[in-house]
C-alpha cells in the first residue's frame, strides 16, 4: 500500500490529532497537538518516499524470512502442502491440504463365506 499524504503528516507530527479531507494538506483541521509550523509540501513528499522505502524494505525482510523458514521446514521433511498450512498463499486448495493431513479410514474388508456362516452361539440341536 502506497503511503498517503495523511500517513506522511501523521509520521511527521506523531502527537498531533487532526482531520484531513481527501488528500489535501490544506484541508487539515488540527484538533490538538498540532505543530506550530505545518510541514511543507517537500517535507511531506520526502516523508512519503521514506515511508514507501521502509515498506519495501520490510516486505523484503519478510520474504527472506519466509523463504528461510520454508527451506528449513523442507529440510525437516515437510511437504509443500504441509508448509502451505503454515504459510498460506502457496497455491494449494483446502482439499489438497486436507489430502495430506487427513488419513482416510481403512476400508472394511469384504466378508468371506466363512465370516458369513460363522456363528458365535452354539447351534440348536433337537433332542
Amino acid at each position: 500500500m502506497t503511503p498517503t499524504t495523511f500517513d506522511a503528516i501523521q509520521s511527521l507530527c506523531p502527537d498531533a490529532r487532526f482531520v484531513m479531507y481527501g488528500d489535501d494538506p490544506d484541508s487539515i483541521e488540527w484538533h490538538e497537538g498540532g505543530p506550530d509550523v505545518m510541514p511543507t509540501t517537500e517535507q511531506i513528499a520526502t516523508e512519503m518516499q521514506r515511508l514507501e522505502a521502509a515498506q519495501v524494505a520490510a516486505a523484503a525482510v519478510t520474504a527472506a524470512n519466509t523463504a528461510a523458514a520454508i527451506a528449513h521446514a523442507k529440510s525437516l521433511g515437510f511437504t509443500d502442502q504441509m508448509i502451505s498450512v503454515m504459510y498460506p498463499g502457496m497455491g494449494f486448495t483446502y482439499d489438497q491440504v486436507l489430502d495430506v493431513f487427513v488419513v482416510p479410514a481403512e476400508p472394511e474388508p469384504e466378508p468371506t463365506f466363512a465370516d458369513l456362516t460363522k456363528r458365535d452361539e452354539p447351534p440348536i440341536v433337537d433332542p
